[in-house]
């Protein structure tokens, strides 16, 4: 859970990125053995709630995500404009904003397909409001392509690559834009934390799952999922694998 206050001064941090891996390598260590066991490495990403356009009438919402995986984020390629740059110069990397600023600017890049339902180009600045009316400054720098469409990391938010189009007549259409690792630290300062998720996904080693030892994991997976959560301050945990465990030891049954 974020832990930043939405009042008061707000401060850039250019070390955001360098945090969440540590995050992550943090998170990791919380599983139990039984349960990394049979984990590949996580996917993590931060993600905003929908924002609203002011530009254009009701109808319009972008939720700004970056993605982050063992390997860094998913490679693409740009076919228009390029990848999200920094708001702030080298000099101005950690600056400190008071509560009356107005709202800092964050670029973003979008899919072709999100470009596309949108009605967005490279050089772009969109107004927009969270769902408490708090301003938000979105700027699109460049339209891209995945390299590799089917790699996991999209999964984690499949709205990057497929917007949701409503219908003709009333022209809503939700789409989601990418965060470069560069404009993460604006991310962190350009949106309220309130409005800020991190989430880590991990998918199982099919070949690491056993009927031998399939019951202790089930316990470790229920054990977990009864631990933290935000009454404690700490990271929640969710997972249908125990259900899916269980039902293949009745099948083997």
């Amino acid at each position: 859970p974020p832990a930043d206050p939405d009042l008061g001064p707000r401060t850039r941090d250019p070390q955001a990125v360098t945090e969440l891996r540590a995050a992550m390598t943090g998170a990791h260590y919380q599983l139990p053995r039984r349960v990394v066991d049979v984990l590949r490495a996580p996917t993590a990403t931060v993600t905003t709630s929908p924002l609203q356009f002011l530009d254009d009438g009701p109808g319009r919402y972008l939720t700004l995500v970056h993605l982050d995986g063992p390997s860094g984020p998913p490679p693409v390629r740009y076919v228009a404009g390029g990848p999200p740059p920094a708001s702030a110069g080298g000099g101005h990397a950690q600056i400190e904003l008071p509560d009356t600023a107005p709202p800092w600017p964050v670029h973003v890049a979008v899919s072709r397909a999100a470009a596309t339902a949108l009605g967005l180009q490279p050089g772009d600045r969109l107004p927009a409001q969270d769902q408490l009316g708090r301003r938000v400054d979105v700027r699109v720098s460049g339209i891209f392509v995945p390299r590799s469409p089917d790699a996991a990391a999209w999964r984690t938010a499949p709205q990057l690559l497929r917007p949701a189009r409503g219908s003709s007549s009333h022209g809503r259409a939700s789409a989601a834009a990418l965060v470069s690792s560069s404009a993460l630290p604006d991310l962190r300062l350009a949106v309220p934390s309130s409005d800020v998720s991190v989430r880590l996904t991990f998918s199982p080693r099919l070949d690491a799952v056993h009927a031998i030892d399939a019951r202790a994991l089930v316990r470790a997976l229920v054990a977990l999922k009864a631990s933290g959560g935000p009454t404690t301050g700490s990271a929640s945990w969710d997972t249908g694998l125990d259900q899916v465990v269980e039902e293949g030891l009745a099948r083997v049954a």
